[in-house]
């Protein structure tokens, strides 16, 4: 019996050697020694399923701690109206997310109206959960309104600083500058005409006083476009 015994301990020292080296040989050698590559591969995968949920809950719980329980499932009965609104056909926008929003909010108040509150404090807790909800979304609209109203004023103005013109008047004043400019030349052109047929033929035309300051005045003109 006694020699059974310590043929059993040297035996038992062997097995602890094999496994050692095997452990100091590298973990996944001794994994994949004593558990099948197929059961091996589903264990990984259940700990990258079960590692991406917890990361998942995780990410909703710092959200609720950031805006507050109550706003996290007003947040999400609003989206669950606004899918049911695009379900039945009615346009996604600003009108779908108010209409959600009053559903929400009437489902909340009708929720604690139930329970016969003594007060209505809980007003104050529906209030505070929409403008949280509301003021991100609001701004996000309003920059969707404003940014390709101002992209296109900037598209405008740089066309017309850079390919039209450097400098730009108001329409009233190009009617203005308009209706002046074809006064001023058809009174030059009467002058012009009225210089060539008083010169003599086969000479220079001299041109009159009356021309020259219609041509200024013709250059006055057009120098408000070209400033």
């Amino acid at each position: 019996m006694k020699y059974s015994r310590g043929a059993w301990g040297i035996f038992s020292a062997c097995l602890m050697l094999v496994l050692v080296n095997h452990v100091n040989a590298g973990a996944a050698d001794f994994t994949s020694y004593l558990i099948p590559s197929g059961i091996s591969s589903t264990l990984t995968e259940m700990k990258d399923l079960i590692s991406g949920i917890s990361n998942f809950i995780g990410g909703i719980i710092s959200v609720t701690r950031l805006i507050g329980f109550s706003t996290f499932v007003l947040f999400l009965f609003i989206l669950i109206f606004s899918s049911g609104l695009s379900s039945i056909g009615f346009p996604r926008g600003w009108q779908s997310f108010l209409i959600s929003v009053a559903a929400a909010d009437f489902i909340w108040i009708v929720w604690k109206e139930s329970f016969n509150p003594p007060t209505m404090a809980y007003l104050k807790d529906v209030m505070k959960s929409n403008l949280i909800i509301l003021v991100p979304v609001s701004f996000f609209y309003l920059a969707k309104w404003s940014i390709p109203v101002l992209a296109e004023k900037i598209r405008a103005r740089m066309r017309q600083r850079y390919l039209l013109g450097k400098s730009s008047i108001s329409r009233s004043d190009s009617i203005k500058l308009s209706d002046d400019f074809i006064e001023e030349a058809s009174h030059l052109q009467k002058l012009l005409n009225h210089d060539i047929l008083n010169s003599e033929k086969d000479r220079n035309v001299v041109y009159s006083p009356e021309t020259i300051a219609g041509v200024k005045r013709i250059k006055e003109i057009l120098s408000v476009i070209d400033k």
